[in-house]
């Protein structure tokens, strides 16, 4: 069968990825783990949270394993995205056109398959399909050089912060450069 991204439509596919989520986040050792997504707090080892049911997830699954997997938090959401509990949104931003991208976990034997690029990709087309025009995203800081490289259209939110155990930077990512190019334009114009 190999490996295959799509969108999870089905409560199997979505239970391998909160089973991804948790072997990322909370079981594992590694440096992506946050020290407040403890092992404990998921005792049926896996790893959800109250925005969950307000997402789209994406997943990468391999032979029907998941192995990496992202969700779109909708700007519909009744209790804003997740990290607006850490940072403040610019008001200019029209949230019917916006999505939360976060929750990204990959399985550390498939990272160098670049997998997060094509998860990326497959969240962007969906995005752009249904009207979603900009993404708010928690970055690590060390990925800011390579995502603009890669072509992200980049607006930082106020200044790096620690996040989750880990320095990030909250950014917009404009999908479309249309959108950029207005932003920029309005960003000089005051």
């Amino acid at each position: 069968m190999g490996l295959r991204i799509r969108r999870v439509s089905t409560k199997k596919d979505l239970d391998e990825v909160f089973r991804l989520r948790y072997r990322v986040y909370c079981a594992s050792s590694g440096e992506n783990k946050p020290s407040d997504l403890r092992p404990e707090d998921y005792p049926d080892g896996r790893e959800t949270d109250q925005w969950d049911d307000y997402a789209v997830h994406f997943a990468a699954f391999d032979n029907g394993k998941a192995v990496g997997c992202l969700r779109l938090i909708l700007g519909s959401c009744p209790f804003g995205f997740l990290m607006e509990t850490a940072f403040k949104l610019p008001l200019d931003l029209n949230r019917k056109r916006g999505v939360e991208a976060s929750r990204m976990a990959v399985d550390p034997v498939m990272r160098s398959r670049g997998l997060k690029q094509k998860l990326d990709q497959a969240a962007m087309k969906w995005s752009l399909k249904n009207g979603y025009i900009w993404w708010c995203v928690a970055i690590r800081t060390f990925l800011l050089p390579p995502s603009r490289k890669a072509g992200w259209r980049i607006r930082e939110i106020g200044k790096p912060v620690i996040y989750h155990d880990v320095l990030v930077q909250p950014i917009i990512v404009y999908l479309r450069e249309k959108d950029y190019k207005e932003y920029c334009s309005q960003k000089e114009g005051r």
